[in-house]
């Protein structure tokens, strides 16, 4: 779905050149939830930027479900990112002379798409702001206003959605529904998100650690419902245990049993010999 190789990004001011990224070597699968994490400085939201077709690299290359976006004019990014990504800035970015309901449907409105007005207030009803339609962002709380980038980013269906910090702005109650509706969205495109929260990011297949604007590590995180092997490996461990229980009390018993025979026997040698 993406591939990314040797992609760096400097900026330069004046005689002073900021190299941000450096050697980045990554590659998403269809349908793969990557969180994207790292202290501030890091390079994550460039990195993010670039994914995205947003900004140019100043080396490598980057390819998105088949096609090389690095080099692209912007005419032909712009049609990349409206029929194959949706974007979730971290703050918010509506237009605000228009309402909930409006930006939510432009994204399928450029596209031609004739259902945009009927698929934007069935994105909004899902997303629990069905009542705040012809609201303007103005007027909406910020939990309420993510809700609604978030709606705008997947009325289109995109294959691909970024995020870039979505909870960092919001309330832990506000932040539990946006990851709720990340999460239901992942399941019918790639999600690849930038964050501070080690909740959401714990809740993704893969975690990209940039450090100084490199990979420093890569953290598989276990998939929803999967045993953690540990946990096996004790209830294996605990079978034998159970097992070699029972054949030690067996045989303690067969002793015991054993043992007792053998008293019998010599009582009533004794007792006939007395006799």
């Amino acid at each position: 779905m993406i591939e990314v190789q040797n992609l760096g990004r400097d900026f330069t001011k004046g005689a002073s050149s900021l190299t941000v990224l450096t050697d980045i070597n990554l590659t998403i699968g269809e349908l793969e939830f990557v969180a994207i994490t790292g202290h501030s400085g890091s390079g994550k939201s460039t990195l993010l930027g670039l994914l995205a077709g947003l900004d140019q690299p100043s080396r490598g290359s980057i390819t998105v479900d088949g096609v090389e976006i690095t080099g692209l004019d912007e005419d032909s990014l712009s049609e990349l990112r409206g029929r194959k990504m949706g974007f979730v800035f971290q703050s918010f970015q509506l237009i605000p002379t228009l309402t909930a309901l409006e930006n939510v449907q432009v994204p399928a409105e450029i596209l031609g798409d004739a259902s945009a007005r009927d698929r934007a207030a069935e994105l909004l009803e899902r997303v629990g702001l069905s009542d705040r339609a012809s609201h303007y962002p103005g007027q909406l709380s910020g939990g309420e206003m993510q809700r609604v980038a978030l709606a705008r980013a997947a009325v289109t269906q995109p294959k691909i959605l970024f995020a870039d910090e979505p909870t960092g702005n919001l309330d832990s109650a506000n932040g539990d529904i946006v990851m709720d509706m990340l999460l239901q969205q992942n399941r019918d495109c790639t999600l690849v998100l930038v964050t501070h929260n080690p909740q959401l990011a714990a809740l993704a297949d893969r975690e990209i650690r940039l450090k100084d604007g490199r990979i420093h590590e890569i953290v598989v995180h276990k998939k929803n419902g999967a045993k953690p092997r540990a946990k096996v490996v004790k209830k294996s461990t605990a079978k034998k245990q159970s097992a070699n229980a029972a054949r030690k009390k067996s045989a303690a018993k067969g002793k015991g049993g054993t043992k007792r025979k053998a008293a019998a026997s010599g009582k009533g040698a004794r007792a006939g010999k007395r006799a």
